[in-house]
C-alpha cells in the first residue's frame, strides 16, 4: 500500500487487476464480434432480439423467400443495430453447416444480405441439386445409408471387423461399463474421422459431409 499526497492510500495491485479485468472483458467481446463472420462459429451469445431474427429468416426460408422485400423487412425488423441480424446468422451456423440444409443456408444468405446490404444470393439449380441429394440421404434408413456411403468409401466396408478388434483387448475388458462407453465412442469416432465428414481424406463432396459423418456415427453406435 502506498500513501498518496493529502490523500487515502492507494492500492496499486487493486488498479491493476481492475484494469486486467477490463481488458479480459473487452478481449471476449472482441473474441464474440469475430465469431459473427465465421463459417462455423465456435460460440455464440444469441439475445432476445437475435433469436426473433433467426426465427423470422427460419420462416421466411422454408417459404422460399429470398426476395429483397424479404430483406427489407429483415432489416425493418432489427431496427439501427444491424449486429443482431449477423448474430442470427451465425447462431444459425453455429447449431450445424448450413451448407448441408437447404433452409438455413437460405436464412444465413437473408440475414447477411439484411446486415450488410449486399445483394441477396438465391439459391441456383446446382444448390437445390445437391440439396435433394442430401436429403434423399438424410431420409434413407440408416444401414441403407450407411451401405450407400461405403459404396463411396470403400474403406468403411471393413470398419465393424477393425472396431471389434479395437475393442477386444485386455485392457477395454477390465474397463468399467462408463469407461468401456467412452472407449468405445473414442474409438468410433477416431475410426471414423479420416473416412467420412468435414476432415475426411477424399474428394467426394457427400462423404465429406458431417450428415455422413453422423449417419456412420449412428450406425456404428447401434452395432456396438
Amino acid at each position: 500500500m502506498t500513501e498518496g499526497a493529502g490523500g487515502p492510500p492507494k492500492r496499486p495491485g487493486r488498479l491493476r487487476r481492475m484494469a486486467g479485468g477490463a481488458a479480459l472483458v473487452a478481449g471476449v467481446w472482441r473474441s464474440a464480434d469475430r465469431q459473427l463472420t465465421k463459417e462455423r462459429p465456435d460460440f455464440i451469445w444469441p439475445n432476445r432480439t437475435s433469436e426473433r431474427l433467426k426465427q423470422v429468416a427460419l420462416r421466411l426460408a422454408a417459404d422460399g423467400r429470398e426476395d429483397d422485400l424479404a430483406v427489407r423487412d429483415l432489416r425493418e425488423a432489427a431496427g439501427r443495430d444491424r449486429k443482431d441480424l449477423l448474430r442470427a446468422a451465425a447462431d444459425i451456423r453455429f447449431h450445424g453447416p448450413v451448407a448441408e440444409n437447404a433452409r438455413d443456408q437460405r436464412a444465413n444468405r437473408l440475414l447477411i444480405a439484411a446486415a450488410t446490404g449486399e445483394p441477396m444470393r438465391p439459391l441456383t439449380d446446382e444448390d437445390l441439386a445437391w440439396f435433394q441429394r442430401l436429403d434423399a440421404l438424410r431420409d434413407t434408413p440408416t444401414d441403407e445409408a450407411f451401405l450407400r456411403l461405403a459404396s463411396l468409401q470403400p474403406g468403411l466396408l471393413g470398419i465393424e471387423r477393425r472396431l471389434q478388434e479395437a475393442l477386444s483387448t485386455p485392457e477395454f475388458s477390465a474397463m468399467n461399463s462408463q469407461q468401456r462407453d467412452d472407449a468405445t465412442w473414442d474409438v468410433i469416432v477416431g475410426s471414423l474421422r479420416e473416412l467420412v465428414g468435414p476432415d475426411a481424406k477424399t474428394s467426394d463432396p457427400l462423404v465429406r459431409t458431417q450428415l455422413a459423418f453422423d449417419i456412420c456415427e449412428v450406425y456404428l453406435d447401434r452395432k456396438f
